[in-house]
This record gives structure tokens, sequence and C-alpha cells, in this order.
């Protein structure tokens, strides 16, 4: 509101911006209900005593825009009253494609929303942070908030074993710490609210324009609004001062993809003030040389770790499941890689050879020629001529 007022103030007083005019600005507070909401407009469309709009009497206003900062059930309402008399409607959030198509005057000063959610999704992976809670407030982009992250988390292998909404009407949220109780492993919520932030609107279509303040929110080659984001994490220390070090960045590549960077010097530098980044895991990673196996009635990202088969291996951490090697290979001690088989030989002078040897003599085939007989060399071939070629058989 402040920053508002300030700009207000700035252009005002210099002559170049507006020549011989005069910003002014009415404010309203709707408390987030429907009911204020009304009330606020009536009194911005009409220009009498009573709020009464069309009707000409006493003070006149010429409205040139109206700006909220409200979900996107709230900015329909307003669309739906500001619509009729075609004043353009600035939201503080993001851009909705519904209120896009239904209300040319309306402009939003972030992206469209869902952006950042995968932004949220790579941080997590990053971190290894496997058990996440959702919190958001009790509105269509804080429901709209859930459905996404959840269908995002899980697709990546993160649990969101808690989700809680809240009223935004509410100073305090009242959180049913109960929930969270059972899950003690829990130490990353993520958050859905909008982001603060400031852009141009949509008229300006032509190459990139980047804000003086905010730098990466521009427009792309269609003129729609998009966003780099910066990854911040805030440490509080005991004496309450504040310092916030950027963690790393998303940047946008072509219409759908995102660059995600990570500085591993502000991460150290984070763990140098002993604020190192917690852990938030069901369970430990099963090393290499294991398979994950479910624990019945839990969440996906709790399971147990099972070495792998006879014969298989598994060469990653969190592996489904284990590999069978080739048949001329066969797992090393660890069961991480596969190693060629080794061909041996059977030898006489081997214990093995030895017995086998010992084994097959008593079964031998020896021919002898009878004792009786003349052992005349000229003889034996005649009466015996089938023992010539004797051997012996093993």
């Amino acid at each position: 509101m402040l920053s508002f007022l300030f700009a207000i103030q700035a252009i005002d007083k210099n002559p170049n911006i507006l020549f011989n005019v005069t910003l002014g600005y009415n404010i309203y507070d709707n408390y987030f209900t429907p009911q204020m909401t009304s009330e606020g407009l009536l009194d911005l469309l009409s220009e009498g005593e009573a709020n009464v709009p069309n009707y000409s009497c006493g003070r006149q206003r010429n409205t040139v825009a109206v700006l909220e900062a409200f979900g996107i059930d709230i900015s329909i309402q307003i669309s739906t009253m500001l619509g009729t008399y075609k004043i353009p409607q600035i939201s503080h959030g993001f851009d909705s494609q519904v209120m896009s198509d239904e209300n040319p005057f309306f402009y939003p000063m972030l992206p469209a929303e869902g952006a950042h959610y995968q932004g949220m999704v790579m941080l997590v992976l990053h971190f290894r942070w496997t058990l996440v809670g959702l919190l958001a407030p009790d509105t269509e982009n804080g429901q709209q908030f859930m459905r996404t992250m959840t269908s995002q988390l899980v697709r990546n292998g993160i649990c969101p074993v808690l989700s809680q909404t809240f009223s935004p009407v509410s100073r305090e949220a009242k959180i049913e710490w109960h929930l969270f109780l059972s899950w003690r492993k829990i130490n990353v919520f993520i958050f859905g609210a909008d982001l603060s932030s400031f852009s141009f609107h949509s008229f300006l279509r032509t190459a990139e324009f980047y804000n003086n303040s905010i730098n990466g929110v521009y427009l792309d080659e269609n003129g729609k609004l998009v966003a780099d984001l910066d990854i911040g994490n805030t440490v509080v220390f005991p004496n309450y001062s504040a310092t916030t070090v950027t963690l790393g960045r998303l940047e946008r590549v072509g219409s759908l993809d995102f660059k995600f960077m990570m500085n591993q010097n502000a991460i150290a530098k984070m763990e140098m003030l002993n604020k190192p980044q917690p852990p938030s895991r069901c369970v430990e990673s099963c090393p290499p040389g294991y398979m994950k196996v479910a624990q019945e009635g839990k969440p996906i990202c709790c399971y147990n770790c099972r070495p792998c088969a006879e014969g298989t291996i598994s060469t990653m951490e969190d592996a489904d499941k284990c590999t069978k090697c080739p048949e001329d290979q066969h797992p090393n001690t660890y069961r991480v890689h596969c190693i060629p088989k080794i061909k041996n030989y059977l030898s006489y002078k081997e214990n093995l050879g030895i017995i086998l040897t010992s084994i097959a003599l008593p079964s031998c085939n020896i021919n002898i020629p009878p004792p009786d007989k003349k052992h005349d060399p000229s003889t034996i071939d005649q009466e015996k001529p089938e023992h010539r070629n004797s051997k012996l058989a093993l």
C-alpha cells in the first residue's frame, strides 16, 4: 500500500509524466467478504450521495482504473460490475484464463498461476524432501493450489501427507496441530499464497520489457506476462534481525520449460550461519544394491529396503527394482554392478579332480587273455581281434 501511495505522489510531482493531470485515489477495505466488496464498488460507481449507480448528482468522479489484490472469486465479482462500465481492472494477482477471456479490461500484474509450481517441485527434489505439508487459504486460488500441487508432487514421488486450508479473513490461521503431530518427520511446508510483484499491463506487446524494481518480469513473444523467479531463504537471528540469501533462480526457457539453478556457495553460507537445510523424509534412502519395498498402509515415500536377489543388481539410490545380470556375468559382492564370470577347468592335480578320478577307477574295463592260452603274439590277434584297440574308460 505504501509503495502505491508513494508512486502516486511521485507521478503528481513530476510534470513530465502527466502534464496538467493530477491523480487521486480512494481506498476501500472489503475484509475479504463479497458483501463489503459490493458496497465498495457501489460507492465507487455512484456519483451522488447515495450509492446509486448511473445517477449523476453532486460530486463528480472520473475513475480511471481499479486496483485490487484478491483471490479469483473476489476478482470475478469485481469484474462483473466493472465490465459494464469498461473500467480497467488491474489485479495484483496471478493471470487467470477465465478472467482474461470474459473481461477484456482485466489486466493481471503477475504471470499465469502455476508457473512457480514447477519451481517449487524442483526445489523440493533438489533437497531430497519427500515428505511435505500443504497450507493454503480457503479460497478459489487456494483450492486450485491444493489440486495442482498435490498432482505435481505425487507425480514426482513426493508425498503431501498433510493438507489444510484456513480462512483468509481471520488474522490467525487455525492449524489442526494434532494432524501435524502425527507426522513429526515433516519439516517442510509449502504455503500457497499470492506473490507480491509489479509489472506492466498487457497492451505492451513488443519485445522484452523489464521492470526497474524487479528484474526478470517481462512479456514474452505473445505479449503474455512471464517472470523469472528467485529462490530466497530468510534467516531470523536471536536479536530479531533478518537477512535473506538468494539460493537459486528459476529462469524461463521457451514457452513451457524452466531452467532450475542453485547457488551452492549460498547454501554453504547458510550452513556457516548454523542454518542447515532440514531433512524432511519418512525413511532414509535405500543405497545401491537394494530396492524399495512399500510398507502396507503407508504413503509411497515410506518404504523398506530389501537387498537385491541373487543374480540381480541396482546401481542407484531408491531403486524401484533390481536388474538381472547378463548370462556371462554375475553381481559383485555388494550387488551394485555386474562382473564377467571366470571359467574354471578341471585338473587332476586339484582335490576335486583326484576325488572324481578315484570314483571312476573301479568302473574301468580291463581285458586280459586267459592264463591257459599260449601267449603267442601271432595268435592273439587271431583269437581276440576285438581286443586290439581296448581302451581305459574313465
